[in-house]
C-alpha cells in the first residue's frame, strides 16, 4: 500500500485489512488484548503500510480504523473485540475464544471461512 500522497493520505480499503493483520499479529496481553502503541509499533514495523518510521501517521491509520468501528461502519467489528484503555482502544480477535478461525483472520489461504465471524473478503 503506497501513501495517496505527500499529505499522508492513504486508502482505508487498502490499508484496513493490513492493520488488521497487524492486530493479529501483535503480541498481547493476558486477556488476549493488543494495545494501541503495540499496534502501532506492528504497523510501523510492516512495510506494506509504508508508515516509514513516522509514529504520528501510524497511529492515525489505526485511529481511522477503530473510529470506522465507532460509528458502525467497518466489517471489521465482526473480527475484534475492543476494550478503551488510557492511549486508545485495545484490540482482542474474536478468534481468541476461538482457535479454529484464527488462520482465516490472519488471511491463511487454506483455512476454512470463519465459522461464527462471517466471510473474510
Amino acid at each position: 500500500m503506497k501513501r495517496t500522497n505527500k499529505n499522508n493520505s492513504f486508502r482505508q480499503a487498502e490499508a484496513f485489512p493490513l492493520i488488521a493483520r497487524c492486530i493479529e499479529r501483535a503480541p498481547i496481553d493476558m486477556l488476549g488484548f493488543v494495545d494501541h502503541a503495540t499496534i502501532v509499533t506492528a504497523i510501523l514495523a510492516d512495510p506494506e503500510l509504508d508508515a516509514k518510521g513516522d509514529r504520528w501517521f501510524a497511529s492515525n491509520m489505526l485511529q481511522w480504523f477503530s473510529q470506522k468501528i465507532t460509528v458502525g461502519n467497518s466489517v471489521w467489528v465482526e473480527f475484534f473485540d475492543r476494550e478503551a484503555r488510557a492511549g486508545g482502544w485495545a484490540y482482542r480477535s474474536k478468534a481468541w475464544n476461538h482457535p479454529q478461525d484464527l488462520g482465516a483472520i490472519k488471511g491463511d489461504p487454506q483455512s476454512p471461512p470463519p465459522r461464527e465471524l462471517g466471510r473474510v473478503s
